[in-house]
């Protein structure tokens, strides 16, 4: 299948955002770039509709978890390794207690980045019935009663969870409303990635709209506390953003210059290997120049990362992107038979 270029910059943009936001830039860009990680969510939508899945639900979960859980597995024993050398090159304390590391590898809280991947892996398992909601949302009109209704849900289940303490707290979060907070973000992906332009401009009126409405209700207040779990202003707001860029880069003239900008595409295959690599390498920064600038780091952290990831690729292209299966207890080594558009 051919790459869509649209979905290949704006997910190398997501990753540089996210990138720029772990190196805490302040003041009103550091509120302008939440959109990072719902751009991501919606296009794991998009991504999901132009890959046209013919598998099984289970066989497609399966593909899930081998491209995000089995990976982010790998990455952990690498990355517990070098940072044991690191602390004891360093002569300091190592970072991490037992109960992180085992938080780390269910992908819960642990060291602090690797939620994400738990989350867009549980937001896969619901990409079956969110393509069935899209089929039977045929006008803008049902899509934004189904995303108003979704906001709603969203809304009750941050409520719940706030009202969780603990452990039980902890896991409803992980488990039902960040995963679900985020799928409605591929709802809109999916329904975006089906229509042309001019009925997305207006359903992005309407989206805008219940941004509005929303956001008052919030007070407009700071996006990023509105973030974990993930609250309708916030979702609202990564939606708007997200359906924005698509619109613009949908452009016949944009089309055209993105094609032509083909690094954009490298970031994209990559953009998971890149995602596990900048952690590395921004524990590092912090561990060796905690006070550093945030320009400085993030200049060290985007060399670093970008440097690690060519390097991995070269020796072992496989080793983070989930192209194997197991086979009478071998790991074999999958063949790109096609190109196609990943989802992160």
């Amino acid at each position: 299948m051919k790459r869509d270029a649209r979905i290949d910059a704006l997910r190398s943009l997501a990753i540089i955002l996210i990138m720029l936001a772990h190196v805490m830039p302040k003041g009103f860009f550091f509120q302008l770039r939440t959109f990072d990680v719902p751009l991501m969510a919606f296009l794991i939508g998009a991504s999901y509709v132009k890959s046209k899945q013919k598998d099984s639900v289970l066989s497609y979960i399966w593909k899930r978890f081998k491209r995000l859980i089995v990976p982010a597995w790998i990455f952990l024993s690498i990355y517990f390794i070098i940072i044991t050398v690191e602390c004891l090159l360093l002569r300091k304390e190592f970072l991490y207690t037992k109960e992180i590391l085992l938080k780390s590898y269910t992908l819960e809280s642990g060291i602090g980045y690797v939620w994400i991947i738990r989350v867009f892996f549980l937001v896969s398992i619901l990409l079956p019935a969110l393509y069935l909601l899209s089929k039977k949302s045929e006008t803008n009109l049902k899509t934004a009663i189904y995303f108003s209704a979704m906001l709603l849900i969203q809304f009750i289940l941050c409520k719940i969870s706030n009202n969780l303490l603990g452990d039980p707290g902890e896991h409803f979060r992980n488990y039902i409303a960040n995963p679900f907070g985020y799928s409605i973000l591929a709802f809109i992906g999916m329904k975006v990635s089906e229509q042309n332009v001019q009925k997305n401009n207006k359903l992005s009126v309407i989206i805008l709209t219940i941004f509005i409405v929303v956001g008052i209700s919030a007070r407009f207040g700071h996006l990023q506390t509105f973030k974990y779990p993930p609250a309708p202003y916030f979702l609202a707001y990564g939606t708007i953003m997200s359906m924005s860029l698509y619109n613009f880069l949908s452009r016949e003239t944009n089309k055209r210059l993105l094609s032509k900008i083909s690094f954009l595409e490298w970031i994209s295959k990559h953009s998971l290997e890149l995602y596990y690599w900048h952690i590395l390498v921004l524990v590092t920064i912090n561990l060796m120049a905690p006070k550093a600038e945030f320009l400085v780091k993030f200049v060290a952290l985007a060399i670093g990362t970008f440097s690690l990831t060519i390097i991995q690729i070269y020796i072992q292209p496989n080793l983070l992107s989930g192209k194997f299966s197991f086979k009478s207890k071998s790991v074999i080594i999958e063949k790109n038979t096609h190109i196609r558009n990943k989802t992160f």
